[in-house]
């Protein structure tokens, strides 16, 4: 199990890997900032984490767990759980470097669970949006993870565990 930390996982969003799972490696550089702005322009208060933020409190007082398997897979794998007592919708979304949506998965009340694949290359030119049910059950971007090119290839679990 991984927390995020990986030699290559730095912000500016370069780092070795090509994403394609098979071995081949060469320095990559995708500006999503663009996609972070345009995210953030559309859903507001959008709080920009990175997988070590995971498990930690975080700033609208959520709770998200990960658990991580480097499965050296062609895909990047991400299923959504909703921990015990959590009702609300809950989704996750991989917006490419056009702001495109490529994949999403959701739990709302009795769905508990749903999952979502992406090549590596889509990965790497992909940022990650952390979404939630807030007043009047209105769907809201909350988080974004700009750095999904790092778990190319990973099985990602994410269970939200609280919400506030």
């Amino acid at each position: 199990m991984s927390n995020g930390d990986d030699d290559d996982d730095d912000d500016d969003g370069a780092g070795n890997g090509n994403g394609n799972g098979n071995g081949n490696s060469q320095d990559v550089y995708v500006d999503l900032s663009g996609v972070v702005t345009a995210l953030q322009h559309v859903f507001g208060q959008l709080q920009e984490i990175s997988w070590s933020d995971l498990g930690s409190v975080l700033w609208d007082g959520d709770v998200i767990q990960i658990q991580d398997v480097d499965a050296h897979a062609e895909n990047v794998s991400i299923t959504l759980t909703a921990g015990g007592g959590i009702t609300w919708w809950k989704s996750v979304e991989v917006h490419d470097r056009t702001n495109a949506l490529r994949a999403a998965a959701w739990t709302q009340d009795s769905h508990t669970s749903s999952s979502l694949a992406v090549p590596n290359s889509v990965a790497a030119e992909s940022v990650l949006l952390l979404m939630k049910a807030k007043f009047l059950g209105s769907h809201t971007g909350a988080y974004v993870i700009r750095d999904l090119r790092s778990k190319a290839g990973h099985n990602l679990t994410l269970n939200w565990m609280r919400d506030h």
